[in-house]
């Protein structure tokens, strides 16, 4: 039963690693100050630029997706001249991958698009309007549910697990902004957007409390919680909850009515303590979406009394158990009755109530200090993210080159998702009126090869961010410099 265990939770883990690899920013983006939508990082940022407009899709793209624990060196690595798990008899270590772990084990992805996005200087403010399409998901894993997996239940009598945390969220809607930042002082500049977000889809689930007891003689499990959904497509389940139908949307004018609404905002301020440090603070994506359409709401509650592996063998005929042949087919068998007399103890009950989720959170604290000027800095930044009251954090020093306002760059290391074992850079460039934006934290130093693909070997995390937007001069500034010339070539006359 342990090694059926066992295989699951690995295949599960090389099912993850490929395509979740926490939602998040490009952390190198922070200190770059030519970069147009920078101020999406602390909207009390202004763009250098006295207009700006992003191009549809391509005009800033970025995408995350990762974990807070984990790198592909803790499942699989070299060992004796060959490629070993760490659950390999012969060279892994159960105990090494169990103690990487955190108390809560986020996987995550997130992506950004533009659809439409522009913004202009006006005296000492900047306005800016923005429409992104975004998708968010999050998976929570509890480090109790992996010593499950991977130990079973080595107490005779009292194992206890707590799996309260096994939840996730999976929400993608579309997000309008309209940001205002304002100088107000040679010290201080603050700045604020307000959101309206349209929900597309969301899938979610929160428990209250789910508790395992297990021990050789009896498992006594007990939790209550809810899922919930809410999309373009109609779900129907059966009286008994034994299946479900689901009606799709017939056409493409279904499928672009929002599921939910609801806002958001962003705060952020800027204080420069004297000629070469400045300090920064944001709270962006503090907002909420209630949803709507198609609203399915699941609550269960279970308190299960499963009294062995011997209560199913005795309780089933000579002639079944003989039928089920070999090891792995006799955990399989097994399962599947511990999960039908699960079934039997647990309550369902369902309802089509309207819910709401959170968007989550993310606090920026930055300091920037000059080296040579304003030509080169050092800056710091800690980025901190809540979900569903797990912490997800990141610290990040970069050295920043701004040479001229058309070229900046920005070399970066993350200490925590990062772990020294990758750089960050990125790139601001403007020809003409043209700025160009290609930027990553975590380009691994090291990479192996999962089926002919190139997989990051020691970081957890992989983000990048690109733009290509039109970038516009101040023209009465333009003009008034070009009058003061023509003044000076008079007077020379």
């Amino acid at each position: 039963m342990q090694k059926l265990f066992k295989k699951i939770i690995y295949i599960f883990i090389l099912a993850v690693f490929p395509c979740l690899a926490a939602a998040q920013q490009v952390n190198t983006l922070y200190f770059m100050n030519n970069v147009p939508l920078r101020h999406s990082l602390n909207p009390s940022f202004q763009p250098t630029e006295h207009l700006y407009i992003s191009l549809p899709m391509i005009g800033f793209i970025q995408m995350s997706v990762g974990n807070n624990a984990l790198a592909v060196k803790d499942v699989v690595y070299r060992n004796n001249n060959r490629t070993i798990s760490f659950l390999d008899s012969a060279g892994g270590n159960i105990d090494k991958f169990y103690h990487t772990l955190h108390s809560s084990n986020v996987l995550s992805t997130g992506l950004e698009v533009n659809l439409l996005s522009f913004g202009f200087k006006h005296k000492t403010a900047f306005w800016s309007f923005g429409l992104t399409e975004r998708f968010q998901s999050f998976i929570s894993i509890p480090k109790d549910a992996f010593q499950l997996a991977l130990y079973g239940t080595p107490d005779l009598f009292n194992n206890r697990f707590n799996l309260t945390n096994l939840q996730t969220d999976e929400s993608l809607y579309t997000e309008a902004a309209l940001g205002y930042a304002k100088t107000l002082n040679k010290k201080w500049s603050v700045g604020a957007k307000l959101k309206y977000l349209f929900g597309t889809a969301n899938f979610s689930n929160r428990n209250t409390s789910i508790q395992l007891n297990a021990g050789v003689d009896q498992w006594t499990l007990s939790g209550v919680g809810t899922a919930n959904y809410s999309g373009p497509a109609s779900v129907a389940i059966s009286n008994n909850f034994k299946s479900r139908t689901i009606q799709w949307p017939q056409n493409i004018s279904d499928w672009l009515k929002q599921s939910g609404s609801g806002a958001g905002i962003d705060l952020g301020a800027t204080y420069k303590a004297n000629t070469d440090l400045t300090l920064s603070a944001a709270l962006i994506d503090l907002g909420f979406i209630r949803w709507k359409k198609n609203a399915l709401n699941v609550n269960y509650a279970t308190n299960f009394v499963f009294d062995g592996v011997l209560e199913i063998i005795n309780g089933t005929s000579t002639n079944t158990i003989n039928g089920v042949t070999g090891v792995n087919s006799f955990g399989v068998y097994v399962a599947d009755s511990i999960v039908s007399a699960l079934d039997s103890a647990s309550t369902y009950t369902r309802s089509n109530k309207s819910y709401s989720t959170s968007t989550p959170a993310t606090l920026n604290l930055g300091a920037e200090y000059n080296l040579l000027g304003t030509k080169l800095t050092v800056g710091l930044l800690s980025r901190t993210q809540v979900y569903k009251k797990t912490l997800l954090e990141e610290l990040t020093v970069s050295l920043n080159a701004k040479p001229t306002d058309w070229f900046n760059t920005s070399i970066s290391t993350s200490l925590f998702e990062g772990k020294f074992s990758s750089i960050g850079a990125g790139v601001g460039l403007r020809t003409g009126f043209v700025h160009w934006l290609l930027a990553a934290d975590y380009i691994p130093f090291q990479f192996s090869s999962y089926q002919g693909i190139p997989v990051p070997y020691t970081t957890q995390t992989f983000n990048f961010s690109l733009g290509i937007n039109l970038v516009f001069d101040q023209i009465e500034h333009k003009i008034g410099l070009q009058k003061q010339s023509n003044k000076r070539d008079c007077n020379c006359l």
